[in-house]
């Protein structure tokens, strides 16, 4: 699962999966499964015939065939949004002799959804509900030639759109005509056969789910709109970022936080508009958007068939009309609390199609307050978009090195906000965090490694606490998250924005003057933006006389107990060197060695990138030569991982400027001809 998407993986987080069910993989559902029937039917030799559910994660209840009389059933097909409604007929207001029916399935779209359409037409349906619209970004990653001709028909549609209106909007026209399509023929079929079929516009949370990824901190008009909005300043902020969508109309990022500056301005109507645009013009189409549902609306009266406008009855349940984590649990799944309000706007729906066998249903409030088991999921659903692993929104080097994610850094703050003290008492010990992370089948892979994400959520709390003016408890977390995890430049990042706000600018500066040296071009150009946003003069790139020699000895005593055997305090010795001389490549490559000991890969590559980064400050003849071993090391690590191009890559980059008799120059070449690299490699000269 390492390569899809977190809105795949929240899919399947919508109703508790059987124990079997969470070991599965995204393969297994929506590639193999699919060519399987939806139902099994088995009939004994009286003639009686049982249809059973025959999909894996399939919430779907087994019937009898031929329906008995006096049944009605209602069929329920989808994404995970139709899961979310469960098999609970008492929903259904108590009717008897009623079956729900609920096919629901994560992940799928409606390529997907209109193959069990078309099946479950033969199973007697008195109504079916159809609420798809949320995973419409067009992935097909399965192999086979049924899922190849969708790829090159979309491929094909996209390139007609974008002759017709340019690249960047080609890809959402293409994914609307093409749903459009599907949509118009099931409904066409189910008039035919004079079945009532009901169509759901779709919510999303619009007001608490940002884009995907990092936000731009490299640009300064975000990073001034951003102190802006942190400092309740909603003009300057608006300003901010209308200025950078003046330039780029399609940086969801700024209409996000434009958003939520005219929210705070007292302007609801047009933070509203700001966040609806951003569903019109991501690209991924995860989020049912306002163009989406009223197509979805047009299919519906164009055929005669129901509408259902959960779109319109979350608006009008939510504050201002902006959707929120109050209503919807993460980007697109509604709380199940909710499920009442569903299903009285399905049966109203129903009955004004003329099903009056359709009871209203009691009780179809807004409810009140959240579950602890809710802020469970919330909080689980932040580890997963803050997960690398799991997600791929962010370049690998990016995530070693712990860029925050906006996404994550929302829903915890929705949680902080919901119950107060929450997530630093769960932050507050490994064992506290595990435990309240609920482990299922969208999370299973950031449950594997869930201990090495505590030091990110803790950088991310910091981050909360700075965006709330709680200066001296964002210090102190970030300086906790730190310790633990000194290889995290984007750390320093969230330490030296609490030191400014703290008017501690020595020591911001320190930290800015720190991150002009990361290896990556986004993290130095943040630095120079924040230091010019303050007028800040950061100090030379040279250390006080006794940090170093300090960070020296501890680096040695760090070595030496690693030697001993003592790995716990070979790592605290070494993280203190760090933190007192953030050149120091010895310490770094150190610990690049005992996290590839213990085979924890992703950290033993943040340290040696910044054993090779640190090197620069060391004298030629010793730069050469930790240069190169961290690139020796990183290759090994590649190699561990089974990544064999990356692997050549970086050993031959450590042989392209070796010191004089390096002692790692035959192993490498010994690596490199095992995997049939050892051509053309890298003369030595100076590196650049």
């Amino acid at each position: 699962m390492r390569h899809h998407l977190p809105y795949l993986l929240l899919a399947f987080a919508a109703a508790p999966l059987p124990a079997a069910a969470q070991t599965l993989n995204y393969a297994a559902v929506v590639c193999e499964d699919v060519k399987k029937p939806f139902f099994l039917v088995s009939c004994d030799k009286a003639g009686g015939c049982m249809a059973r559910p025959n999909r894996r994660t399939s919430l779907a209840r087994s019937f009898s065939l031929p329906k008995p009389a006096g049944v009605k059933r209602i069929f329920i097909v989808g994404e995970s949004a139709a899961s979310i409604l469960g098999v609970r007929d008492e929903m259904t207001g108590g009717s008897r002799g009623l079956e729900v029916i609920n096919c629901g399935m994560g992940a799928y779209e409606s390529s997907r959804i209109e193959t069990v359409f078309h099946e479950i037409l033969e199973y007697e349906p008195d109504l079916i509900v159809m609420l798809s619209g949320n995973n419409e970004g067009g992935s097909y990653p399965c192999p086979g030639l049924y899922f190849e001709a969708q790829r090159r028909f979309r491929k094909l549609t996209e390139l007609a759109y974008s002759w017709r209106g340019g690249q960047k909007t080609a890809a959402i026209k293409a994914s609307l005509k093409m749903q459009e399509r599907r949509l118009d023929s099931m409904a066409k079929e189910a008039s035919r056969r004079k079945l009532p079929l009901i169509f759901c516009t779709l919510p999303a949370n619009l007001g608490d789910m940002p884009p995907s990824g990092a936000a731009p901190a490299e640009n300064i008009d975000f990073v001034s709109g951003m102190t802006a909005l942190e400092k309740g300043d909603f003009a300057q902020a608006t300003g901010k970022f209308d200025a950078i969508l003046k330039k780029d109309p399609f940086d969801l990022f700024a209409l996000f936080y434009l958003g939520k500056a005219l929210h705070g301005a007292g302007r609801p109507k047009e933070a509203k508009e700001a966040y609806k645009k951003i569903l019109e013009l991501d690209a991924r189409q995860a989020r049912a958007s306002p163009s989406r549902n009223e197509m979805i609306r047009h299919v519906a009266a164009r055929h005669g068939a129901g509408l259902c406008d959960l779109e319109k009855a979350f608006y009008a349940v939510s504050r201002d009309e902006i959707t929120g984590s109050s209503q919807i649990a993460d980007d697109v799944h509604w709380r199940p609390a909710y499920n009442a309000l569903v299903w009285g706007e399905l049966v109203k729906a129903g009955r004004a199609m003329g099903l009056g066998w359709l009871k209203e249903v009691p009780g179809a409030r807004t409810p009140q307050g959240l579950t602890l088991k809710e802020l469970r999921h919330a909080f689980s659903y932040a580890l997963v978009y803050m997960d690398n692993s799991s997600s791929r929104l962010l370049t690998e080097v990016e995530a070693r090195a712990g860029v925050l994610s906006e996404k994550a850094l929302s829903l915890m703050s929705f949680i902080d906000g919901a119950r107060p003290g929450l997530l630093e008492k769960t932050g507050s010990s490994e064992k506290s965090f595990r435990d309240f992370f609920l482990s299922n089948f969208f999370s299973q892979q950031t449950s594997e490694g869930l201990e090495r994400l505590r030091p990110l959520f803790l950088a991310h709390l910091a981050e909360i606490k700075k965006r709330q003016g709680k200066y001296e408890k964002s210090l102190a977390l970030i300086n906790n998250a730190a310790a633990m995890d000194p290889c995290k430049p984007y750390f320093r990042l969230v330490k030296a924005g609490a030191l400014l706000r703290l008017g501690r600018e020595e020591e911001a500066g320190r930290e800015l003057m720190i991150l002009r040296h990361t290896p990556i071009p986004k993290l130095r150009q943040t630095a120079e933006i924040l230091a010019a946003e303050r007028g800040l003069r950061m100090p030379g790139d040279k250390l006080g006389p006794v940090e170093p020699e300090t960070s020296r000895k501890l680096a040695a005593e760090g070595i030496k107990r690693f030697s001993a055997g003592d790995a716990a305090g070979a790592q605290s010795a070494l993280a203190e060197a760090i933190r007192l001389n953030p050149f120091n490549a010895k310490a770094f490559l150190a610990l690049c060695s005992i996290h590839f000991g213990k085979k924890d890969f992703s950290r033993a590559l943040e340290a040696c990138d910044f054993a090779d980064m640190a090197a620069a400050s060391y004298a030629p003849e010793a730069r050469r030569m930790l240069a190169s071993d961290a690139l020796q090391t990183k290759g090994l690590i590649y190699l561990a991982l089974g990544r064999r191009e990356e692997a050549a890559r970086e050993l031959k980059k450590s042989l392209k400027d070796p010191p004089p008799h390096w002692t790692g120059m035959e192993a490498v070449r010994a690596e490199l001809k095992k995997l049939g690299a050892e051509q053309a490699l890298p003369v030595s000269g100076n590196r650049p």
